[in-house]
């Protein structure tokens, strides 16, 4: 009896510590997160480096004659320089 007890309060606890956090919106922009998960591939065949800019992430260098690739979430479209 006194197992049984302490493994239910033990789940009781567990779940309204899971739940006492989240909101609605924060599952939201979670879930919208997820599902807006983007990959932009960059090629440099310059003969020297280049800097890609993109909204909403910092900018990176493109070293010569290398190939990248940029995983974004959270925008369904991103302006590329």
């Amino acid at each position: 009896m006194k197992l049984r007890s302490i493994a239910l309060s033990g789940l009781l606890g567990a779940s309204l510590l899971m739940t006492s956090g989240c909101g609605t919106d924060d599952v939201a922009e979670l879930v919208g997160d997820v599902l807006n998960q983007n990959v932009i591939y960059t090629v440099n065949g310059t003969g020297g480096d280049v800097t890609f800019s993109v909204t909403g992430a910092a900018d990176t260098v493109v070293t010569d004659q290398n190939f990248t690739a940029h995983l974004l979430t959270g925008h369904e479209s991103y302006d590329v320089s």
